[in-house]
This record gives structure tokens, sequence and C-alpha cells, in this order.
């Protein structure tokens, strides 16, 4: 599976052994519940405003351990503040799953040697198929 943040690849697919693991996603509707003072009923408001976050983990190998560490220590910073179109590709398959209005939520990297070990989490609008 490839991953792109707008124009930036995460995850360049399986041609470059970088595949995402454990990914996880998680939509939340926006709801309202309301209440009076001793009410014995209580309301519900469903906004209808969905807010889907995506997670996964992918391992990244460099090309030396430098590159690695500079890998960890600058890439959040890349991602600093963007706001666009997360888009999954399923590779061998037409399907996109594109992550609308997405932002990088947290970002978690680890240097081991030549491999940086990467967490991601991003937050957006509705995940939709093409």
């Amino acid at each position: 599976m490839k991953i792109s943040f707008n124009d930036l690849f995460i995850a360049r697919g399986r041609a470059f052994r970088e595949h995402p693991e454990g990914l996880r996603v998680v939509g939340e509707q926006n709801v309202q519940t309301y209440s009076t003072l001793r009410g014995t009923h209580l309301g519900v408001l469903n906004r209808q405003n969905l807010k889907t976050t995506l997670a996964f983990s992918l391992n990244k190998c460099h090309e030396s351990a430098e590159a690695a560490l500079q890998f960890s220590l600058t890439h959040a910073e890349a991602l600093n503040g963007i706001q666009g179109d997360l888009t999954l590709e399923e590779e061998g398959s037409a399907k996109k799953h594109t992550l609308h209005q997405a932002t990088l939520l947290s970002f978690t990297s680890t240097h081991n040697g030549l491999i940086s070990q990467n967490e991601y989490v991003f937050v957006g609008g509705p995940l939709q198929t093409t």
C-alpha cells in the first residue's frame, strides 16, 4: 500500500519495502446530548459531522545510520502544520482511500541503526473510497 500526504510520499509501497502495519481506522460522530434539570428525558442531537482517525506504523530502511537518525529528527517538522488529503492507494488495485482535510495529530519515530520505526496518527473528515 502506498501512502501520500498531499505531495509527500510517506510509504512508497512494496517495491521499496515500505508498507503500513497495524492500520487502525476510527470514525466518530459529533453527538450532543441535552436534558433538563430533574428531567426524565435525555435528548440526543447527531450533528452529522464525522471525524476519522487513521493510525499506522511504518518501518523505513535508510542508506546509513546517520540518514535514519536525520529522518527521525526532521520528518515531523516536514509534516507540521500541513492540512490536506491523506491518500492510501492499494497496490494491484485501482482503489484509493482518501482522508480529506487531514492533519497530523501525532508522530513518533524511533531510530535503530539503519531503520527508523515510525508511528503516525492523522485526523480528518470522512474517509472516501474511489
